[in-house]
C-alpha cells in the first residue's frame, strides 16, 4: 500500500530525507545506492505556502492552491519530478565534486539552474523553459538534456543568450545583434582663402570665402573680432567669444565650398571654420582677413 502524500505545513525550507523504500517494504541504503530506480518516491505537496524543497531521495514535488516554489535542491543520487506548473525561481542539481548523477523532470519555467554534478540530467516537459543555466567548467550543455530539443528552451548559458533560443524567439530584444559600428571618416578643413569685392551701387563689401575640406557634409563658421581661438563646439553653436556673425552651410562639393558674406567696414576679423561628418567635428581652422580692397 502506497503511503499518502505529504502536505507541507506553513514552514518552508524543510529537508526531506527519509529512508528509501524498496518494493513496498524494507529499508534501503543512502541516495547513492545503485538500486535507486527501485525506490518509491517521496510525495511532497506545497499547499498555500512558499516552499524551498531539498531532496536527498527520489521525490515527486507538487503545488496546490496558492502554493509557490522558490527553490529546489536535488542532491546527487536523487531523482526529482516536479508535477506543478508554477514557476521555480532556482533549481540546484547535484552536489559539487560528484559524478553520481541527479535528475530533474518538469514542465515549469525555471528562472535559474545551477548544475554541480556533471552526470546530472534535466528533462523539460511541455512548455518547460530555463532562464539562465550555469554549468560546471568544461561541461557540454548538450549532455545535460536526454531530449536534445530541450536545449532550445534554454534562454541563457552563463548569462549569454543562446543561438537556439534566439532562433525561436527572434522578437526578443535581447536577441537582436546590434549592427557593427559604421566607420566615419574624420573630417578636416585644410585651407580657407578669400576674395573681396565692393558693390558699386550700395558700397557693400562682399567677401567670398572658399573652404577646402575633406570628408565633410556640413561646415560651421564664426566671424570674430579680436578674440582667442574657440573650440569646435563653440564654432558649431555659434557662441564663440567675440562673435559678430555665425552660420552653417551644407556642402555641395566634395572638396571646396564657398561662403559669401557681406561687411559694412574694413576692420580686421578672423573666420573660424569646422567641418562635420557623421556627428564628428574637425579641428578648428582660422583665417585672418580684412574686408577691403587695397588701393
Amino acid at each position: 500500500m502506497n503511503p499518502p502524500p505529504i502536505v507541507l505545513p506553513s514552514n518552508p525550507g524543510l529537508q526531506f530525507a527519509p529512508p528509501p523504500i524498496f518494493n513496498g517494504s524494507g529499508i534501503g541504503g543512502p541516495p547513492s545506492d545503485p538500486s535507486r530506480d527501485q525506490k518509491r518516491p517521496l510525495k511532497v505537496t506545497c499547499e498555500n505556502v512558499n516552499c524551498n524543497v531539498e531532496a536527498l531521495v527520489n521525490a515527486k514535488i507538487g503545488v496546490d492552491g496558492a502554493g509557490t516554489i522558490s527553490g529546489i535542491i536535488v542532491h546527487s543520487g536523487a531523482d526529482a519530478e516536479y508535477t506543478g506548473d508554477k514557476p521555480i525561481q532556482k533549481l540546484v542539481l547535484g552536489d559539487p565534486n560528484t559524478t553520481i548523477g541527479a535528475t530533474f523532470t518538469g514542465s515549469a519555467n525555471i528562472e535559474n539552474v545551477t548544475v554541480n554534478d556533471t552526470n546530472g540530467s534535466i528533462t523539460l516537459k511541455s512548455k518547460g523553459t530555463i532562464g539562465n543555466l550555469i554549468l560546471p567548467p568544461g561541461m557540454d550543455p548538450k549532455s545535460l538534456f536526454p531530449n536534445p530539443g530541450d536545449l532550445n528552451n534554454v534562454a541563457e548559458i552563463g548569462g549569454v543568450r543562446t543561438a537556439s533560443y534566439c532562433s525561436l524567439n527572434p522578437s526578443d530584444s535581447s536577441c537582436r545583434t546590434p549592427a557593427p559600428p559604421v566607420s566615419v571618416p574624420t573630417p578636416s578643413v585644410t585651407d580657407v582663402t578669400y576674395s573681396v569685392g565692393i558693390d558699386p551701387e550700395t558700397s557693400a563689401i562682399h567677401v567670398n570665402f572658399v573652404v577646402t575640406f575633406q570628408n565633410a557634409s556640413k561646415l560651421y563658421y564664426v566671424i570674430v573680432n579680436d578674440a582667442g581661438v574657440p573650440n569646435a563646439d563653440a564654432v558649431k553653436d555659434g557662441n564663440a567669444a567675440g562673435t559678430i556673425d555665425s552660420g552653417s552651410i551644407d556642402v555641395t562639393d566634395s572638396t571646396n565650398q564657398e561662403i559669401p558674406l557681406t561687411f559694412e567696414n574694413g576692420y580686421e576679423y578672423t573666420i573660424y571654420v569646422v567641418a562635420e561628418n557623421g556627428g564628428r567635428l574637425s579641428d578648428v581652422y582660422g583665417q585672418n582677413f580684412v574686408p577691403m580692397i587695397s588701393s
